[in-house]
């Protein structure tokens, strides 16, 4: 189990009441769920097993009704990735959930 990023819940939920949608952030802790994650969104955040173990990164999965929009790698007081299936760039809502979660814990934006 990886230990848990300073200052940043394992899970942060949120409802956006205007699109009336279900907003997710989850902290992948153990290597299993590194690997769910890769193979469900096509990236290789799987290889990023020693960094959680060392805890130099910190690995989210962004969430909207249950579907995974976005990986983010957390390295210090910054987000310095952010990906969709493929490694593709978010579109405009992801991104502006993912806004919403590095303001709420005042995450810079590296990506």
């Amino acid at each position: 189990m990886y230990k848990r990023a300073r200052g940043i819940p394992v899970y942060w939920g949120m409802e956006d009441k205007k699109p009336g949608r279900k907003i997710e952030v989850l902290q992948l802790t153990k290597y299993i769920d590194l690997i769910n994650e890769s193979r469900a969104t096509h990236n290789c955040v799987a290889s990023y097993h020693q960094r959680c173990s060392q805890n130099s990164s910190y690995i989210f999965s962004l969430r909207i009704d249950g579907v995974r929009q976005a990986t983010i790698e957390v390295r210090g007081d910054a987000a310095v990735q952010a990906r969709v299936s493929r490694n593709r760039s978010l579109s405009d809502y992801p991104l502006h959930c993912l806004r919403k979660w590095t303001a709420k814990f005042n995450l810079a934006e590296d990506f």
